[in-house]
């Protein structure tokens, strides 16, 4: 009942899954099935929401004519930011969660703003 909310914080904190848990009084585990359940289950929404609706709205062309532009770099149609957020080795596909540079087990949030 508190997915939303469950997504949201982890989204926002970025912190490790077990501290992340003993906030909302889960396991590390539990607290990842619930976040990927909930952004499977929200991703659709988002999507349709957020980037194919704007992006008939959205061009550089729109952009040029409205002077909507970034201001240091005006030819960018959108920005993007990237965090990794800890977790725990999966014990299924662990290569995929493997990052280099930071040799930890992880996921990548990628945030695009336009």
């Amino acid at each position: 009942k508190d997915l939303l909310f469950i997504v949201l914080c982890v989204l926002k904190a970025a912190i490790n899954w077990d501290l992340m848990g003993s906030i909302f009084e889960k396991k590390g585990p539990t607290l990842q099935r619930l976040f990927s359940r909930g952004v499977e289950i929200l991703s659709p929404f988002l999507c349709e929401e957020f980037v194919i609706s704007y992006y008939t709205k959205l061009s550089m062309r729109i952009l040029m004519t409205k002077n909507a532009q970034f201001k240091n770099f005006p030819c960018a149609l959108y920005a993007t930011d990237v965090i990794f957020q800890q977790a725990n080795r999966p014990s299924l596909e662990g290569k995929l969660y493997f990052s280099g540079k930071h040799k930890l087990y992880g996921y990548k949030t990628e945030v695009s703003v336009a």
